[in-house]
């Protein structure tokens, strides 16, 4: 195949490649990008934004210990996951302690174990509160997200933020799509390459709603000085991706065919040019993305190696229906409110980390002088190492003349003291290990225990509401992206009975909990036709699912044009652990015990207390108590109060199930 040239015309026995033949060479030609003088202006303003942002992050900032915030980034990955350098010297021993980073996966699980859903209000524009539409709202962002597996996600999410102590996630619309390949012919038992056929189809797949972690030191802010995401001049991130797979994502753009296979950059000159730029080196075989946000200006933008994708001023209200970032920015200890990055719990301790692990290190190296100490050979003779070795027997050596140099006697009780010192300044810094399960000296009851874990949480309050906040502006942003997509016609049908094409929209159907901690399922259904549901209607059709399904239904009507609703949205994050332990479940027993001593018997409702027992005992609620049976509380449970009111509560309480619930439909406002 003829190579190509940079040059503008072909030379002798060379000739130009179409895009066709570029794209299957093995170097790229660079073809002039046809832009407009729009473009071009507006290319070399945005291209000076993005290299001045890259000069103040290779800075060396005061905020990160004189470190860029490459540098900064590195250091904590590496505290964060126990880094073993290579030895300076022979004699060096690779080993870490490991404690910042098991006290990270302790913090890490604990935090896992919290319920992280939003609850979500909705108010119009008269100020009222729109009840169902808010707790609509919230069943449908749990449904988007158990579509993209986010449990999966969030726990590489918390990660990230706990190590770093800031981390930006994106939120996208994703149309996803997979080949299918299916054979045509094929011999099974000659398996001849030449007789094998298939045929190939791209394939749609459902698109979704999905969160996206982006790795910190690729996420470039307009001005460091701000600690706030929303008040940033612009935000642009960088990625280097597979040819291939931006071919896949990008492949069927107009532009695309400008895109080079390899890209070389040269140093600046006075004939240098912005229209031939990248921001970074990229290797051969690889794409550089950037993806520029400018909320101020409602402008966005996707460059791939240096060929913009975009017209000039693209909305970014078009990728980010909730008309800011979509990018979503996660702070545990903030440093400043003059400085966006913040810190975490490895920033905080790599320095006491790294003396411990000296401290370690030389601890293995004095214990093994202790079992093999330096000799002196004072016999005249060459010996092996051998001769030290137990059992072994060497004639004719005086071991007078052999003496050990220096103190050999192993890690005294200072230097053990010395190590428990500083690894109690860790503690004191991160968490307790009473939080991560150590056993403490002496005996501790259950409410020392629990004192001290509410201790070390009131300590860590900043690294949980860190992790709320930042659960609150995703599901804001998952909010706004539900509205936008699942509102629109998914397909279209013939209607058998009038004969005319209808549009179909989305129908969701999502577990739930129902009044009274009832467990059951919600349909919603969008729909214009609205208004021809009533109340009775509804309720009727929710009493024959209720049936078919063997669970509580509850059916929600909501008119797609709901997107369109000026709607206030207030949402709040209750953390509830999801997991009980036997300590919950003492305390829940003797919180209803005093709930009685103090209010009597017929002031708590023991239908949901049954079945908050239930759970805490690690039971199914609708199985561990017998429905109808008639409960025999005994006096002790009652606590010296009315036998024969509990007891009557108790029988009405088990068994008792709550009536599918009446809906009404959500209509326009």
């Amino acid at each position: 195949m003829p190579r190509k040239t940079k040059s503008s015309e072909p030379k002798e026995n060379e000739i130009e490649l179409d895009s066709k033949e570029q794209e299957d060479s093995d170097e790229s030609l660079f073809i002039e990008v046809d832009y407009t003088d729009d473009e071009y202006e507006y290319r070399s303003e945005r291209i000076a934004l993005l290299t001045q942002a890259q000069i103040d992050y290779n800075n060396q900032w005061d905020e990160l210990n004189g470190m860029t915030t490459q540098e900064y980034y590195d250091s904590n990955l590496r505290a964060a996951n126990s880094f073993i350098a290579p030895k300076k010297n022979t004699e060096d021993t690779r080993i870490v302690t490991g404690t910042t980073e098991e006290k990270g996966v302790s913090l890490l699980s604990a935090i896992l174990n919290y319920n992280l859903e939003p609850n979500i209000q909705a108010y119009d524009k008269l100020d009222f509160l729109a009840d169902e539409v808010g707790s609509t709202m919230e069943d449908l962002i749990r449904k988007s997200r158990h579509i993209e597996n986010y449990d999966d996600r969030r726990r590489l999410i918390y990660k990230e933020l706990l190590d770093q102590g800031t981390c930006f996630v994106e939120e996208t619309w994703v149309e996803p799509t997979h080949i299918e390949k299916k054979l045509k012919s094929v011999d099974w038992k000659t398996m001849d390459p030449r007789k094998i056929t298939w045929t190939e189809l791209v394939i749609d797949d459902e698109p979704r709603c999905e969160t996206r972690l982006l790795r910190g030191d690729k996420v470039f802010l307009g001005n460091l000085r701000e600690f706030e995401i929303d008040k940033q001049p612009f935000i642009f991130t960088v990625d280097i991706i597979p040819y291939e797979v931006a071919k896949s994502l990008y492949g069927g753009w107009a532009r695309w065919k400008y895109v080079p296979k390899n890209v070389v950059r040269t140093p600046n000159t006075e004939n240098s040019t912005y229209r031939h730029w990248t921001l970074t080196n990229v290797e051969k075989g690889f794409v550089e993305v950037i993806k520029y946000q400018n909320k101020l200006k409602n402008d966005f933008m996707i460059s791939l190696s240096g060929v913009d994708m975009l017209p000039a001023k693209f909305p970014l209200s078009a990728v980010s229906p909730s008309g800011g970032f979509t990018i979503s920015k996660g702070d545990i200890y903030a440093i400043s409110q003059f400085f966006a990055l913040s810190k975490s719990i490895p920033a905080k301790t790599k320095v006491d980390q790294e003396v411990l692990d000296e401290m370690l290190k030389l601890i293995v190296l004095k214990t093994r002088k202790s079992f093999k100490p330096p000799i002196a050979n004072n016999t005249g003779r060459i010996l092996s190492r051998k001769v030290m070795e137990a059992g072994q027997i060497t004639n004719q050596i005086d071991p007078t003349k052999i003496q050990t140099i220096g103190d050999a006697n192993g890690v005294n009780q200072a230097e053990f003291s010395a190590f428990q010192f500083i690894k109690n300044i860790v503690d004191q810094k991160s968490v307790s290990p009473a939080f991560t399960g150590d056993i403490a000296p002496g005996r501790q009851t259950a409410t020392e225990i629990l004192e001290l874990k509410k201790q070390q949480m009131m300590k860590l309050g900043l690294a949980i509401y860190g992790i709320i906040s930042l659960e609150r502006q995703l599901a804001e942003k998952r909010l706004y992206n539900i509205l936008e997509h699942w509102t629109q016609v998914q397909d279209k049908k013939l209607n058998e009975i009038t004969g005319k094409i209808e549009d179909v929209y989305k129908m969701i159907t999502v577990d739930t909990t129902l009044e009274s901690t009832q467990k059951g399922k919600r349909i919603i259904q969008f729909t214009p036709n609205v208004g021809q549901y009533s109340p009775d209607q509804v309720a009727e059709e929710e009493k024959m699912l209720s049936e078919q399904m063997r669970v509580p239904v509850r059916k929600t009507y909501i008119h797609p044009d709901i997107s369109k609703v000026k709607y206030f949205w207030h949402i709040t994050i209750n953390p509830t652990e999801n997991d009980s332990s036997d300590m919950d479940r003492i305390l829940f027993k003797q919180d209803v015990q005093d709930a009685m001593t103090l209010f009597g018997p017929q002031a708590l409702n023991f239908p949901y207390l049954m079945k908050r027992f239930a759970v805490l005992s690690k039971q199914d609620p609708e199985k561990f108590f017998v429905p109808g049976a008639t409960a025999q509380p005994t006096q002790a449970a009652l606590g010296g109060g009315d036998q024969g009111g509990l007891g009557a509560q108790l029988n009405r309480g088990i068994g008792t199930s709550a009536s599918p619930q009446i809906s009404t439909p959500i209509t326009q406002m």
